[in-house]
């Protein structure tokens, strides 16, 4: 169960362009015992909180957001989210008020409190079941993971009509933040073409990343050159391997991932079956440990060109092309444009036996 959507489903039961250099002003009235406030951003690189204290029972936090606009207010160890532009209100209702962005914030999530509570219940019994000590079998996971997953459809779907209804506004990124890995990616390359204004905010700068790197692999799109060194640690390119008059499957992969190793000997097999026909490929590593690379590709004897840069999660594999789950593929055609992506299993061989018969 991913922990940051697990963050995001509580802090909804608590609770023009990009302009840089917002100014607000947040001024809120604390539950009584309560000394301090912290004021949490939402940066890259992480912005350190503001920590303030409370004053005869109110606090007031001040300063300029330079383009990060979205943080959380915690009070009493619960959070709220807030975006950070204008005045803006602390209320004895744990509500924020004061502009239409932070207005339209809380009203979506007051739409998705029903459900992030039936998920933030759904977790708590299942940490409540690992703390005992019990053990957990497959199928009891399986049961709490789809339990809670229904639990996020619910939510995107309740946020569906969100994105294409505010494309004006900026407070959709703070969800789109939360949200996106589970959103189709059909869906997210429409909303693009849009050019709404949420996705300028800095906060979309990895959702961008990643949507640019999509739109490298469609079909018909030459391929985008990239340079890493293979096993031996010589430097090579990937347009010396493809673009070359024959088809190459670009594979996504990485020592540690369990998925990756379990099609391995599918893999293996169609190189042996279509390389004598010109087939080929290239696997790009989202390793980080040189040895444990090697002595994967040795382990499972996979003859084919490896390359990697070894920066696991952050290669320049996965930015250039928008890769955030492996495995993962490309199938580049002879003249260098993407044929096909996202093939493996069955649709693979399909497209292989279409392109060079049994």
């Amino acid at each position: 169960m991913n922990k940051k959507l697990i963050t995001a489903l509580l802090i909804a039961t608590a609770g023009a362009s990009a302009t840089f250099a917002q100014e607000y002003t947040l001024t809120g009235t604390a539950p009584e015992g309560i000394t301090e406030v912290v004021l949490h951003h939402y940066s890259a690189p992480r912005q350190q909180p503001d920590t303030v204290a409370v004053n005869a029972g109110t606090f007031v936090i001040s300063g300029k957001a330079d383009g990060n606009i979205f943080g959380e207010l915690e009070v009493n160890k619960k959070f709220y989210p807030v975006i950070l532009e204008g005045t803006l209100t602390f209320d004895v209702d744990n509500k924020i008020t004061g502009t239409r962005e932070q207005q339209c914030l809380h009203q979506w999530l007051t739409r998705i409190k029903p459900t992030a509570e039936k998920a933030a219940s759904i977790m708590n019994e299942y940490n409540e079941l690992r703390q005992s000590g019990k053990p957990i079998s497959d199928s009891l996971h399986t049961h709490y993971s789809e339990r809670y997953m229904a639990c996020v459809n619910e939510v995107l779907g309740i946020l569906k009509p969100c994105f294409p209804e505010y494309t004006d506004m900026k407070f959709p990124a703070y969800f789109l933040y939360q949200f996106s890995a589970y959103m189709d990616r059909e869906e997210l390359l429409a909303l693009a073409d849009e050019k709404p204004v949420y996705l300028e905010q800095p906060l979309m700068a990895a959702l961008n990343q990643r949507i640019d790197g999509w739109r490298k692999q469609a079909v018909g799109t030459p391929f985008t050159d990239m340079s890493m060194a293979d096993t031996t640690g010589t430097m090579r390119r990937l347009s010396e391997f493809v673009g070359k008059g024959n088809y190459v499957l670009i594979d996504f992969w990485a020592s540690w991932c369990g998925p990756c190793r379990r099609d391995m000997p599918h893999v293996k097999a169609l190189y042996e079956k279509y390389h004598p026909k010109g087939f080929d490929i290239v696997g790009i590593s989202f390793d980080n440990n040189h040895k444990a690379w090697v002595s994967a590709i040795r382990k499972m004897q996979l003859p084919w060109h490896h390359i990697s840069d070894l920066k696991g999660w952050e290669s320049l594999g996965a930015s250039t092309y928008g890769i955030y789950s492996i495995p993962a593929t490309l199938l580049i055609a002879p003249d260098g444009k993407i044929a096909a992506s996202g093939l493996r299993g069955e649709a693979l061989d399909k497209k292989l036996s279409e392109i060079y018969g049994e």
